[in-house]
């Protein structure tokens, strides 16, 4: 089976919404549900916004790369300017509404973004009304480890040193060290990491904790709605008071929730729809946009699979269900014709990693 794009009218003629050359960037909600402005928003620089089904698709050149110079030096430095100039477009992106920003490098060339957005529609509006009203923030704690044994010599951790690591010279390590204090500055370092991220999780609506850097305590991304953004500023004012000159204490954002929901695309073919039909046991010319009886079919595949009569299992199920829906919302359609499917990831990575400016509390 094959997938019929829906048309819209250009100049009169029946073509599909393609956008050669570019590379896709994220989606939004549709023009009627654009957040109210007293002027429309700027778009980002060398980006373009599409109509995609009842959504919008932004799309945009890709990135520069390291041109002739191959060398690691420059592929890394190509690898930075990449980073940050989509990070500046996500983030000019948020005066049209709720951003989903799409993974780095998906080719918006031979994509048809009305298919891709009617075959996804309901995974893209529950993804929307997830971050609708939210953003992303990057926390990032550091402590200056040299005078840390001063300045809590009285914490549970170092009291019972006498004083041992007061006015050392050296750092050491904060953790895997051979001494008494590098142990004790390690469960320090746990416990007041631990404590600074169940303030800060108690505004955010979702939390991710990031590898940290050597000296550093927490590095943290938040997911926060904006009417708890200036709860926000209060926690990290009050992480910061606990030792202003040994605290530094770094924000970034607000931004689009890359860590939280990042859109990834894969083309489906025919024979992926006929292996999916086969796991749900639907008939070869069975209706597909009949959402009953690929309910039913899923169920029945399900009962199956726990009763270990057919070696299937959930997960293989779950995705022969979303397949064979998003192909019935398309409907029948030319021979050859790949199916876009989108799917929401928790990614986990920072969204503004890259980006030279962000605020300091210190």
């Amino acid at each position: 089976m094959s997938f019929a794009a829906p048309f819209r009218r250009i100049g009169g003629a029946r073509r599909p919404v393609r956008a050669a050359h570019r590379e896709l960037v994220a989606l939004l909600p549709g023009e009627g549900e654009a957040v109210p402005a007293p002027r429309p928003p700027a778009i980002p620089e060398g980006c373009a916004i599409l109509p995609a089904g009842p959504f919008r698709a932004v799309v945009a050149p890709p990135p520069p790369g390291p041109g002739r110079r191959r060398s690691v030096a420059a592929i890394r430095q190509a690898v930075a300017r990449a980073a940050l100039l989509r990070q500046c477009r996500l983030e000019a992106l948020m005066p049209f509404g709720a951003v989903l920003p799409v993974a780095p490098g998906t080719s918006a060339a031979g994509l048809d973004l009305d298919a891709l957005a009617v075959a996804n529609a309901p995974e893209i509006e529950k993804a929307l009304a997830r971050v609708a009203g939210q953003a992303q923030f990057q926390c990032m704690l550091d402590w200056d480890v040299a005078r840390a044994p001063t300045r809590f010599a009285q914490a549970p951790e170092l009291s019972d040193l006498g004083g041992a690591g007061q006015g050392r010279k050296s750092a050491g390590p904060i953790a895997g060290g051979s001494g008494d204090v590098d142990t004790a500055l390690a469960a320090l370092a746990r416990r007041l990491s631990d404590e600074a991220a169940a303030s800060l999780d108690a505004v955010a609506g979702d939390s991710l904790r990031l590898p940290t850097e050597p000296g550093g305590l927490l590095n943290l991304v938040l997911l926060v709605e904006q009417a708890a953004q200036p709860r926000l500023d209060a926690a990290l004012q009050a992480i910061d008071d606990i030792w202003t000159d040994g605290f530094r204490l770094r924000l970034i954002g607000p931004a689009p929730a890359v860590s939280f929901l990042l859109g990834r695309i894969r083309l489906a073919q025919t024979g992926d729809v006929d292996q999916a039909r086969v796991t749900l046991g639907i008939a070869a010319d069975a209706d597909l946009a009949d959402v009953d009886a690929l309910a039913r079919a899923r169920r029945g595949a399900l009962k199956a699979s726990r009763c270990g009569n057919e070696g299937i299992g959930f997960d293989e199920i779950d995705a022969a269900h979303s397949l064979l829906s998003a192909a019935g919302r398309l409907g029948d359609a030319p021979p050859g014709r790949d199916l876009p499917l989108l799917t929401f990831h928790r990614d986990g990575t920072a969204a503004a990693a890259a980006a030279p400016e962000f605020a300091e509390v210190a």
